[in-house]
């Protein structure tokens, strides 16, 4: 079983192309703060796993 899964979303602030690993290990609900790849903002993930499937997402500016 994996144990990450790759996600790509577009960032809020720039709408660049973004794309994290999202530890499939570390609860069913998660938020952290990452930068964008393009335009360097930080950007607050909050993400709802049912097992390995990734049910919500969004990426906000922090």
């Amino acid at each position: 079983m994996a144990v990450s899964e790759e996600y790509n979303y577009a960032c809020p602030c720039c709408g660049g192309d973004n794309s994290l690993l999202i530890d499939l290990t570390a609860g069913s609900r998660q938020q952290f703060v990452t930068d964008c790849e393009v335009c360097c903002r930080p950007l607050v993930i909050s993400l709802c796993l049912s097992g390995t499937d990734i049910t919500d997402f969004e990426a906000a500016p922090e």
